[in-house]
């Protein structure tokens, strides 16, 4: 017997099935390590996206309900414009301040 199968205990095919199962083993290994990477960065960015829609809600809401006033019948047209302007301006605000994520490759 060779020096492989003595350490393994059996004959060339059980060799091979050693060999190829340690290079299972690898190839799993590498590919556990990729998909953590891939969960970090999704996590990452979906905690960036989170945080700037939150930002975002508060001021949107106040616009959409500055434009629904402004479109209702009855009320000062010039203060309901006033006030839609003024949500526009903070949405706006608010969307410099928080820019969108910058892409990534995940």
């Amino acid at each position: 017997m060779t020096r492989i199968q003595d350490l393994l205990g059996g004959g060339p095919g059980r060799a091979v099935a050693s060999f190829l199962a340690i290079v299972a083993l690898g190839i799993s290994v590498v590919v556990g390590w990729k998909y953590l990477d891939l969960a970090d960065c999704l996590r990452d960015k979906t905690t960036a996206d989170s945080k700037r829609t939150s930002a975002l809600a508060g001021p949107t809401d106040r616009e959409r309900a500055a434009e629904r006033a402004l479109l209702a019948p009855g009320g000062d047209p010039r203060v309901e414009l006033a006030e839609t302007l003024a949500a526009h301006d903070a949405v706006d605000r608010v969307r410099r301040l928080n820019p969108p994520p910058a892409p990534t490759g995940c």
